[in-house]
């Protein structure tokens, strides 16, 4: 969870968007892990989706950072994975001080958007020394500028993205694309009648839709279910040549040689 949504939750209750997204990422690394895996969450938000990458990859050792905690936020997270091999950091020079070990993965998860010279910042990630030809970026994002809403302002995103326009960064970037997505197409119906409703209806730009989730357990799974056959059921086009689009974007790739 985005740490400005976190400040406006009384709960810890997790939409169900975010659970199954865990599970997409989770099913996109799959075939790349190692016995031993080095995980770097770069923008981490709660720490959340580290978390969850940690408990279910065995012998991973895992690295957080995230500039936009306070103090108070990262003592608390420090505190609670101090017997663990997951490490949080709200300094960039000191996580750079620290990494010693070359990084098999490097999570972006609905990061770039935030970031206005989205170029710059992957290509100074990409010359850190923890990076290697081998190290696999996966990077999420939100999809079609169109589709560009009150949520977006809240969580103050500077774009949407397509497949393409993705890809073109990410070439600019000093990276190439080992395979690139979209997931999530039964949310676009949603996002688009709420686009729809914000050009006749003042938007709240002060929450979002992960704020506000208030579902219980059974909704939850249920949704959380939905989405995630949706992700599979785009998978079993892409061979085919047929590329479903979605509410987000996926894509994996490694250092140009």
């Amino acid at each position: 969870m985005d740490l400005k949504e976190l400040e406006h939750r009384s709960d810890m209750k997790r939409h169900p968007w975010e659970l199954a997204r865990t599970k997409v990422v989770l099913d996109l690394i799959h075939p790349h892990l190692r016995d031993k895996n080095i995980f770097l969450d770069v923008g981490c938000g709660d720490v959340y989706f580290l978390e969850q990458v940690y408990n279910h990859i065995p012998n991973s050792k895992c690295y957080a950072l995230d500039p936009a905690f306070s103090d108070g936020q990262l003592a608390d997270i420090k505190s609670k994975f101090s017997d663990k091999n997951l490490f949080v950091y709200k300094n960039a020079a000191l996580l750079n001080q620290e990494l010693k070990q070359k990084v098999d993965f490097v999570f972006l998860m609905d990061v770039i958007e935030h970031i206005e010279e989205d170029e710059s910042f992957l290509t100074n990630l990409v010359n850190q020394p923890y990076i290697t030809s081998e190290t696999i970026f996966v990077i999420t994002v939100p999809a079609y500028q169109f589709l560009f809403a009150s949520h977006d302002v809240f969580l103050g995103h500077y774009r949407r993205y397509t497949n393409t326009y993705l890809k073109k960064k990410i070439k600019i970037s000093n990276l190439q694309t080992v395979q690139c997505g979209y997931f999530f197409m039964s949310l676009l119906l949603p996002r688009f009648i709420q686009k729809c409703k914000e050009k006749l209806i003042k938007p709240n730009e002060d929450t979002t839709g992960l704020v506000e989730w208030q579902g219980g357990n059974f909704i939850s799974n249920l949704m959380q279910s939905i989405l995630y056959f949706d992700y599979k059921m785009g998978r079993l086009f892409k061979p085919l040549g047929i590329n479903l689009p979605g509410l987000s974007n996926y894509i994996l790739c490694k250092k140009s040689a």
